[in-house]
């Protein structure tokens, strides 16, 4: 019995330290792509937008030919676009509540005459009908053409892509740190207002942007066959 015990204070300081040293080698482990597409999902769902979208671009970075990487990447879109709404509507709230604490002041009532909304300049004489045959690529190594707004939509037949597809077309062209070719160029999309079209800019996370229907050589991608 005293030889049991003997042995048994020996063996435990042993026995401790080899399970601190297992659990600090597996604390110290890298995550695998499955272990990064669960925080990601998690993060999402509890509207941690700034962790998911790191968590799905570890997974993408580091995992590129994984099996999950596709749907990495279209939750890694869809956390993008929730934390630009959330950034949006917490910068309205915020003016909202120092607007509340200000004085009020009563609006004079001046009589105005009603005029008919006026067109922009550009499109004042009807609509601009554009010329596909403006569309050129101007850039070495880079095959889709640049021109201005309306070429471009007559270029693309009426099929310009939407801003959602041109951010899912940043995402599987120009992964993070991709640099060159597509990624870092100005594309067109399908919406717009009077004389002003929205455009997504690839590598820079999707970033959009207004631009000037008639400002020339920003780059074309067709959402349908024609084109490109």
């Amino acid at each position: 019995m005293r030889i049991f015990i003997l042995l048994w204070l020996c063996l435990a300081p042993l026995l401790c330290w080899a399970g601190d040293a297992v659990l600090a080698a597996g604390k110290d482990a890298a995550p695998t792509a499955r272990q990064l597409y669960r925080r990601g999902r998690a993060s999402l769902e509890a509207e941690k937008y700034t962790e998911a979208i790191r968590s799905f671009d570890g997974l993408i970075s580091k995992f590129p030919s994984d099996q999950l990487v596709p749907e990495a990447r279209k939750y890694r879109a869809i956390a993008a676009r929730a934390r630009k709404k959330a950034a949006a509507a917490a910068a309205i709230a915020g003016e909202r509540a120092q607007g509340e604490g200000q004085p009020q002041e009563i609006p004079k009532l001046v009589p105005q005459t009603v005029r008919p909304a006026e067109k922009p300049a550009e499109e004042q004489a009807g609509p601009v009908k554009g010329d596909p045959a403006k569309c050129k690529s101007w850039y070495v190594n880079n095959n889709h053409p640049s021109c201005n707004w309306y070429d471009a939509l007559a270029y693309c037949e009426g099929r310009l892509p939407t801003v959602i597809q041109l951010q899912e077309r940043n995402l599987a062209e120009c992964p993070s740190g991709k640099k060159g070719g597509v990624c870092g160029r100005r594309y067109w999309s399908s919406e717009g207002d009077g004389a002003r079209a929205k455009t997504v800019i690839f590598g820079n996370g999707g970033e959009i942007n207004s631009d000037i229907k008639s400002l020339p050589r920003i780059f074309v991608q067709c959402a349908g066959p024609a084109g490109n």
